[in-house]
Parts: C-alpha cells; structure tokens; sequence
C-alpha cells in the first residue's frame, strides 16, 4: 500500500532507516531492530515488513516462499496476505503482524510501535 504525508504523522510509531544493502524483488531479508525481529520483503508491489517468526509455529518466514500477494511459512504451508497479514491457508489460521513502511527519497523506513503501542500494516510502493 502507498503511504504519503510525512513520518512524523503516524502516532505511536516511531520510524527508522533501513540500512544497508535491499533485497531485490521476490527476495525477503530477516532484520533485528530496537527489540523487533522482522523481515523485509520485496515483492513486484513493493516492500513489506512483517514478524519474522510465523504467528502459527513461530518458524522463520524468511525461509519461506514469497509469491507476489503473500508469504508461506516453511514449516506448515500456512500461507499470509502482504497487504494485511490475513492467513490465507488455513483461512481461520492466525494473523501475521506486519509493520509499516515508506520509501522517502529513495530510503525504505520502517515503523516501530513507540511505548508498546501496536504497529498497523501497510506496503510502500517505490518512488514515493
């Protein structure tokens, strides 16, 4: 999902640049960041940021599939939308927490839910 309007418009977020080397698309990178273990992923619409541990089985999504609208988990096959971290497969399974994120000026960032506040989900799309 494209976000607009500045960083500092979302309440209970704080935001932080992510550093270093991005995956290319169809590819995921597992990140550790102020106490939060999570994964970025680059799929044909953009990035997206989510838990790194499944919510089903706690197995790492990094090594699972990523197809263009979700991720499957390595252990069970479960499967997550992208967009809203829905469990796709089983459909009553349970959902994946997804952080936001927004490309500036060619700088992917990711929110971090400030003084335990919970993180929204949303995908950035390049060239914001």
């Amino acid at each position: 999902m494209e976000r607009r309007g500045s960083l500092a418009e979302d309440k209970g977020l704080t935001w932080y640049p992510i550093v270093g080397p991005l995956p290319p698309v169809g590819e995921m990178q597992r990140r550790t960041m102020q106490g939060h273990d999570f994964v970025i992923a680059r799929s044909v619409d953009g990035y997206t940021a989510f838990n790194a541990a499944c919510p089903h089985a706690s197995a790492a999504l990094v090594e699972g599939d990523l197809r263009s609208h979700y991720v499957i988990c390595p252990l069970h096959n479960y499967r997550f939308a992208l967009a809203d971290g829905r469990c796709l497969k089983p459909k009553d399974g349970p959902r994946l927490r997804l952080y936001q994120v927004n490309v500036r000026d060619g700088q992917l960032w990711v929110g971090l839910p400030s003084r335990g506040g919970e993180a929204g989900g949303a995908r950035a799309a390049e060239g914001l």
